[in-house]
């Protein structure tokens, strides 16, 4: 594995860390907003039963109200709070799902040119041995006419040079 494919798995993993954190804090935001929305419909009911109290006295009504009424500002407070935070944690988990991607996209990228350069390698490797056989084929004929006689030695050197120069125009 390469630096860079370390590099780039290094970032998958923490940008899976992240996702899950992400994840697990709009879990608790979530918990807060139906919590919070449950104690708006409560406050609601409460509103509501004070309403047809009415015929109680009007001060301790009118204080209920107040601190009803403030509770409930207090909670669409939070509430607004809640969704504010819920929408930039969408956002951070919207950017994490593209660097995602992204990182997916360029991971595939360095594995394609990977085995482009591994099939590349192969291929100079079988050229290679080719042509270090032909060389030893040249090196053996060099061999047998450097140990024949002399008078035999340029007829065969004459043959052997018109095959050497035969095989390197294959090559």
């Amino acid at each position: 594995m390469t630096t860079e494919q370390q590099i780039s798995q290094q970032d998958f993993e923490q940008l899976k860390s992240e996702l899950h954190d992400t994840r697990e804090e709009l879990e608790r935001i979530q918990a807060q907003f139906d919590e919070v929305l449950g104690e708006l419909e409560q406050t609601h009911f409460q509103l509501h039963q004070i309403q047809q109290q009415e015929q109680s006295s009007s001060d301790s009504v009118q204080q209920e109200l107040t601190e009803t009424k403030s509770k409930l500002q207090q909670t669409e407070e939070v509430l607004e709070q809640s969704h504010t935070q819920l929408k930039e944690t969408m956002e951070v988990l919207e950017q994490c799902h593209t660097e995602l991607q992204e990182t997916r996209q360029a991971l595939a990228e360095k594995q394609q040119q990977f085995e482009q350069s591994q099939s590349e390698f192969e291929r100079v490797s079988q050229e290679l041995e080719k042509t270090q056989s032909e060389l030893d084929k040249i090196q053996q004929e060099y061999d047998k006419i450097k140990v024949e006689p002399k008078q035999s030695k340029e007829q065969n050197s004459i043959s052997s040079l018109s095959l050497t120069v035969s095989e390197w125009e294959l090559f």
